[in-house]
């Protein structure tokens, strides 16, 4: 199982190269551009 990381950001320049750089260190990248949208899938896990 992969670790995970959630990414916080509304800016797709910043978001693609971080979640990018995530996943080739195996790290499971999950994305949202709000900060209600984070705490969403927070609460999911």
């Amino acid at each position: 199982m992969a670790n995970e990381i959630l990414i916080v950001d509304d800016e797709p320049n910043v978001v693609v190269p971080i979640q990018f750089l995530m996943e080739q260190q195996g790290y499971r990248a999950m994305i949202a551009e709000r900060g209600e949208d984070a705490l969403d899938l927070i609460y999911q896990y």
